[in-house]
């Protein structure tokens, strides 16, 4: 999930999202746990994960425990069992409860997406190139 772990996703400072890590660094096995924003852009299918372009994350955690936060970015979100998305589509906005673990085949997963009110405003901001 973040640079320091290897994974494709960018890291920097950015405004905050609503929410927040809480928990502490993976050496200790308890989750990390953030509330994320963003907008529906690929649901799941056969080929392809839930998608969605979110909000950054300030207080995004390493593997190590550092905050290193996450930028603003299109990633995919595996779901967690029992979490449904049916009834979304590309570009509703969604809130998503990020759980990371940064153990077994699934270091994150979403626990829950919920649909927000399309008038809420979301932050995604300028996206690097390449993400």
């Amino acid at each position: 999930l973040a640079c320091a772990a290897g994974f494709p996703l960018g890291c920097g400072e950015a405004p905050s999202a609503p929410g927040g890590a809480s928990g502490v660094s993976a050496d200790a096995r308890t989750p990390d746990r953030y509330t994320v924003r963003g907008v529906v852009v690929g649901l799941p299918s056969e080929d392809e994960p839930f998608q969605v372009h979110h909000e950054a994350i300030p207080d995004f955690r390493s593997a190590a425990g550092e905050v290193v936060g996450m930028d603003v970015m299109v990633m995919p979100f595996p779901l967690a069992d029992g979490v449904e998305v049916g009834g979304l589509a590309p570009g509703d906005k969604v809130e998503i409860e990020l759980e990371v673990t940064w153990t077994g085949d699934r270091p994150y997963q979403a626990t829950s997406v919920v649909p927000i009110d399309p008038a809420t405003p979301i932050d995604l901001g300028t996206t690097p190139a390449g993400h």
